[in-house]
């Protein structure tokens, strides 16, 4: 997982603050996130699904890489970043969904 964020992100230094345990958690809930908002987005085929887990994982991760700096009175590790990663996440799918608008809500 460290040479897939490496690669995509190129440097881990700003992500060995995060809990080990935050990854797996941002993973899953952006997964079952992409499966909520492909409800409310258009449909680009089967790629739908992996664009909206990919564009929450994103912006979970931007999320936290905005704001590591900001330190919230919780004394847990993953649960600051977790809501850092929901703020981020909320904000990728009202992106997707203005950026795959069902043909029906387009006027």
């Amino acid at each position: 997982m460290d040479d897939l964020l490496f690669m995509i992100f190129g440097s881990l230094k700003d992500y060995e603050s995060l809990s080990p345990d935050l990854l797996p958690l941002m993973l899953m809930f952006s997964i079952v996130g992409g499966v909520i908002l492909s409800r409310f987005t258009g449909s680009i085929g089967n790629l739908t699904l992996p664009i909206n887990c990919s564009a929450l994982f994103i912006g979970a991760m931007t999320s936290n890489w905005l704001l590591q700096n900001v330190k919230l009175p919780i004394e847990s590790t993953v649960e600051a970043p977790l809501l850092f990663s929901m703020a981020g996440m909320t904000f990728a799918s009202f992106c997707m969904m203005w950026w795959l608008q069902r043909d029906g809500l387009r006027h």
